[in-house]
């Protein structure tokens, strides 16, 4: 009789000649496989136990090798191999790398950015300053000097100065104490005991005055004629007379787009030049080039594809993931790879390392932009890759910004490339950094970038945007090219911008480019975090408007397969969901002058009545739904509305800052943008009775030009008075929703744009009863007036909805809404010199 019997338990295989791991407990495995039975020894894992745990300070998953407890300090991981950013104090997280807390000077996830002027620490999530600046700085980061006229410090919060140098006052010390003060004067109000020959409060009258005769300062604010009046109401002020001090200074709704001086204009050894009180920081092409750090994350492996989002539930995904403090999107983000993937050994050599603005930003090799190596240029390098969209074509480059020595690399790209338009996200100095070199020519001079000459062909200027046709010639190559940049210039040095104007300079740059095989250079100043938000909303948004879903997250994946950390922190990542969400609820359409006069000739053709009807539901059902901590301000200060109903939305209320004994910061006012400068328009109520003065206060603190009034000022009960000239309409009444002659109110605006060419500066101030109606339809038809002597065209629908962002009740009724469309076509119909463009 035969006997089967098996291996023994140290054993294993077909003839029991394999032994045991010897890092099997007690030397036994399965006598099949070799798989150890009973585990592991300490500091070994695997099925057969032949995996070390050569970095776990203690002993690691048996099977799959993971790091049981904690990571020694400084170390973090699966196997606690990784090493925690230098900034950490107390070692970091061993899951994430995330630092337990950054080392002094430091912040950030991985405590890589560093705080600002802090007096001490900054907090680590934000990178604000924790408690007071440093003598002579304010806000936040401690990054904003204090006036010069600051005896010592000034507040955090505002810049407000605590104490004035001697013979100054005023609520930033910018106002000169009175000649006839014989000591200093009051901080608050100027007032002082007066040298001989001198009277009065302030001490700014001679003594053969008398106090009957002391005079109220005139502001002018321009003045129509014909159909509209100039009239002088003359306002005495009881208790309280205001004196303003008018000083030439720089306008602060200047362009937002800064320059760089020459280096003629710099002190010999100051890598600093002062720009509008500002000290900005000059790059210098042989200093180190990593002037600032883009934030880090930690790379979170995540193989899953993600699902389509079907465009329509847009909203719905968008409520689920900003719930508990947007954990949804945090989650999210976390899981994209993150960080330096791929090799990048081009960028790092030596002779290429001055050439990028980040010491941790790198194009990758597999995806860069070669540039053809020539007699004078031995360099193929420049920091930009190539970017896919859906379809997998190489429609976009994402490039850093040029820095001084790489301008002429920027346009080597641009010409072997055949680059037909930029888009530019980034201002040249924000803040106190330099962000980019200036590489287009300015109007009237020719730039020479050597092989290149550039001539600056156009130039618009838009509220948020600048578009720039340039003319490119290079030496020994016949003709020229054209090329046109659009730079939008309000994206904040700190945050995202608002979705709808970002969304609106996208549909603008869509529809002014033409279809080109070449690709569109994008770049910001790293090339990742705005310029992977841009390409990101541009890629999908188009996808998604043709098959009605989208895929965000595993686009960005894409991207950043590309492009190292394409869209560089969470604030982007929900930007470009809102951004999108905007995009797809509804856009206008641009409508040439030729065919608008065509189109809109008959208001009350039934069609056409329909359209508007349509266009006017749809912007009520698009307008913000504000809570009630958006208007806190002016619930609080209820006395000073003229109608409940109507109050500021507290993003855009305009403060006043001027300081008045017994009066408040708050009149119900709010910011308009225009289509050609940002916040241009102040649209305001009538004052309330007693609250005159607060309108003075917001003619002077806001440096207006022109005050416009679209009701009759004699409907104005006022007890307190005021001296100014007005632009007012007389034929529209207060009690009227539209004028009962609809051309009152071309003509106005046609005079009004008339006075506003001659005087182009300062702010216009636009009033009615309530801030709204009649507010509304002037900003809008005014709005459309200057997109048609721009462009030729107007998008009526959209400039209504901009306004109804920043004022829900502006054009409430479709009367009035029609009367948008009337008066442009009037302004159109008209033979004058306001429709030429």
């Amino acid at each position: 009789m035969l006997f089967l019997q098996g291996c023994k338990d140290t054993h294993y295989g077909a003839n029991c000649s394999q032994r045991c791991s010897d890092n099997c407990l007690g030397h036994i495995c399965n006598n099949d496989t070799g798989y150890c039975t009973n585990g592991c020894k300490i500091g070994f894992y695997g099925n057969m136990c032949n995996g070390r745990c050569t970095t776990c300070p203690a002993a690691c998953n048996r099977s799959s090798g993971i790091c049981l407890g904690d990571c020694p300090e400084g170390q973090y991981g699966d196997a606690c191999d990784r090493t925690c950013n230098q900034g950490c104090k107390n070692g970091c997280m061993k899951d994430t790398g995330i630092c337990k807390a950054c080392n002094n000077g430091m912040y950030g996830d991985v405590c890589t950015d560093e705080c600002s002027r802090c007096q001490a620490q900054c907090d680590k999530n934000t990178g604000e300053c924790i408690g007071d600046c440093p003598v002579g700085w304010f806000g936040v980061f401690c990054n904003k000097e204090c006036s010069q006229r600051c005896a010592d410090r000034c507040s955090k919060d505002n810049g407000i100065c605590n104490s004035c140098v001697v013979k100054n006052f005023g609520i930033n010390c910018d106002k000169n104490c009175s000649d006839g003060c014989a000591t200093d004067c009051d901080r608050n109000n100027g007032s002082c005991s007066c040298s001989p020959n001198w009277q009065g409060e302030t001490c700014s009258e001679v003594k053969k005055r008398s106090a009957s005769q002391t005079e109220f300062p005139v502001t002018e604010v321009g003045a129509g004629v014909g159909a509209f009046l100039i009239i002088v109401i003359v306002v005495i002020i009881a208790v309280v007379v205001l004196i303003r001090t008018r000083k030439s200074k720089e306008s602060k709704y200047a362009s937002s787009v800064l320059f760089h001086k020459s280096a003629t204009d710099l002190d010999e050894n100051k890598g600093y030049t002062n720009l509008g009180g500002i000290t900005v920081a000059i790059e210098d092409p042989d200093e180190e080039p990593q002037i600032e750090k883009p934030e880090e994350c930690v790379y979170y492996n995540n193989l899953s594809v993600a699902k389509d989002i079907p465009v329509s539930d847009l909203l719905n995904i968008i409520t689920t993931k900003q719930a508990k403090e947007n954990e949804g999107f945090q989650k999210e983000f976390k899981s994209l790879p993150y960080g330096e993937r791929f090799p990048c050994e081009v960028a790092k050599s030596a002779g290429n390392i001055p050439k990028n603005r980040f010491k941790t930003t790198f194009p990758y090799d597999h995806s860069r932009v070669v540039l053809e190596s020539s007699k004078e240029f031995n360099s193929d390098y420049i920091n930009a890759n190539y970017i896919e969209n859906m379809d997998g074509k190489r429609e976009f480059i994402a490039s850093q910004g040029p820095r001084v020595n790489t301008v002429v690399d920027h346009w080597r790209m641009i010409w072997q490339e055949h680059v037909n338009y930029i888009v530019m996200l980034t201002n040249l100095i924000e803040g106190p950094k330099v962000k980019c070199h200036q590489y287009w020519p300015e109007a009237g001079k020719e730039m020479d970038v050597d092989p290149f000459s550039l001539t600056l062909l156009e130039e618009k200027v838009y509220a948020y945007f600048v578009v720039r046709k340039m003319a490119v010639r290079k030496k020994k190559v016949t003709g020229s090219r054209t090329v046109v940049q659009f730079h939008y210039t309000h994206w904040p040095d700190h945050g995202t911008p608002d979705p709808l104007n970002l969304v609106d300079f996208l549909r603008q740059f869509r529809h002014k480019i033409k279809p080109s095989h070449h690709p569109i250079l994008v770049h910001c100043s790293a090339g990742i975090g705005r310029t992977g938000t841009f390409i990101a909303l541009d890629v999908l948004s188009r996808y998604g408007k043709v098959k009605g879903k989208i895929n965000i997250i595993e686009y960005v994946k894409a991207m950043r397969k590309d492009r190292m950390t394409m869209i560089q922190n969470v604030d982007q990542y929900v930007f470009l969901y809102h951004a999108l969400y905007e995009f797809f609820r509804r856009s206008g359409q641009f409508v040439r002058k030729e065919d608008f006069l065509s189109e809109f000739a008959n208001l009350n053709k039934a069609e056409t009545k329909k359209q508007l009807s349509d266009e006017f539901n749809e912007l009520t059902s698009l307008k913000p739904k504000y809570e009630a901590k958006d208007y806190k301000s002016g619930k609080k200060h209820q006395k000073l509305n003229a109608s409940k109903s109507v109050l500021p939305v507290e993003k855009y209320l305009v403060y006043l800052t001027s300081h008045i004994a017994g009066r408040d910061t708050y009149y119900n006012a709010i910011n308009v943008s225009s289509f050609a400068q940002a916040e241009e328009l102040i649209s305001a109520q009538f004052p309330v009775a007693g609250a005159a003065i607060d309108l003075v206060r917001l003619l002077i603190d806001e440096d207006c030009s022109f005050l416009v009034s679209l009701n009759p000022m004699s409907e104005v009960k006022e007890d307190d008075i005021l001296g100014v000239e007005i632009l007012e309409c007389m034929s529209w009444s207060s009690s009227q929703t539209v004028p009962a002659d609809k051309s009152i109110l071309i003509n106005f605006i046609k005079q009004f744009c008339l006075d506003r060419r001659s005087h182009p500066d300062g702010r216009v101030a636009v009033l009615s009863k309530d801030g709204a109606v009649g507010c509304g339809v002037f900003c809008a038809v005014y709005n459309a007036v200057q997109q048609i002597q721009q462009d030729a065209e107007v998008d009526m629908f959209t400039i209504v909805r901009q306004l109804q962002v920043r004022r829900p009740e502006m054009i409430s009724t479709v009367e009035e809404y029609e009367l948008c469309y009337d008066a442009v076509h009037q302004f159109l119909a008209s033979d004058s010199v306001y429709a030429n463009t």
